[in-house]
């Protein structure tokens, strides 16, 4: 039960924070473990849309 649990954990982060080239890096594996992926990805999605509304 727990490597099924450990399993869809990593699952569920690598479609969550993968790059444009489909990898997690080292950066994004290290914000797991001091809590500032969510910072990361906030600002990655912001950035995202900020390029959809100027590009209009």
């Amino acid at each position: 039960m727990v490597k099924i649990a450990s399993y869809l954990e990593w699952k569920f982060l690598f479609i969550l924070a993968k790059n444009k080239n489909g990898l997690l890096t080292k950066e994004t594996i290290q914000g797991v473990y001091d809590g500032s992926l969510f910072e990361h990805l906030q600002k990655k999605h912001f950035e995202r849309k900020i390029n959809e509304i100027t590009s209009i």
